[in-house]
């Protein structure tokens, strides 16, 4: 059995200024990080029929995605995440990018669909703290599925 730990970073590149690398597992200490994530690569297909009606799908490539739940339990921690949230839509002034390897492969990342949602209650209890859902997708897509041992997403 492979066995594989993710350990995120994001990347901010400001259209000029000094880029900033972020550790989200020093960053968010009360959870060693994001309490989970959740990696994939969504294939991107275009369905097509031709004039028989028969299926003739074009797949474009694969786009990773990625999903994280954080566990707040403090303002300051949420104050960060939303900086995370702020700069993904300033997307004139902020390049994003993020690694789940460590810093090895970095991705440019966009906001996904429902890519920041919240606040949630901690197993039903708001005074335990607040629960985020962070979701975000590569820019470019990959032309093959990368292997696990191979330390990308």
């Amino acid at each position: 059995m492979t066995q594989y730990a993710w350990k995120p970073f994001f990347k901010f590149v400001p259209t000029d200024g000094i880029e900033e690398v972020a550790d989200l597992q020093a960053i968010f200490t009360d959870t060693s990080g994001p309490s989970s994530i959740d990696a994939s690569h969504v294939p991107d297909v275009t369905a097509r029929t031709d004039v028989n009606r028969r299926g003739n799908a074009k797949g474009w490539g694969l786009r990773p995605t990625c999903k994280m739940v954080f566990e707040i339990l403090s303002t300051e921690l949420h104050a960060y995440l939303a900086l995370i949230v702020n700069r993904l839509i300033a997307n004139d002034v902020w390049t994003v990018y993020l690694s789940l390897d460590g810093g090895l492969t970095y991705r440019q990342v966009e906001l996904a669909a429902k890519g920041y949602e919240g606040p949630d209650a901690i197993q039903g209890k708001t005074f335990a703290g607040a629960k985020y859902t962070l979701s975000v997708q590569a820019v470019d897509l990959l032309d093959q599925a990368p292997e696990l041992a191979g330390g990308t997403w």
